[in-house]
């Protein structure tokens, strides 16, 4: 993985964040507006991942 990368999109920015929630490999495609609103459309690409809990 690596750090997200914004790139220009109109007024705003557009990125590809990803984020491991639970067991799940999340993606969320972001839309930030010139605004600062952010719209987020997140997609779990993988379930039930053999995560380690964390403490």
């Amino acid at each position: 993985m690596t750090a997200p990368a914004a790139i220009a999109a109109g007024d705003g920015w557009q990125l590809t964040l990803w984020e491991v929630k639970g067991q799940d490999l999340v993606r969320h495609d972001l839309v930030i507006g010139a605004d600062g609103q952010v719209q987020d459309s997140a997609l779990a690409v993988a379930q039930q991942l053999p995560v380690p809990a964390s403490l």
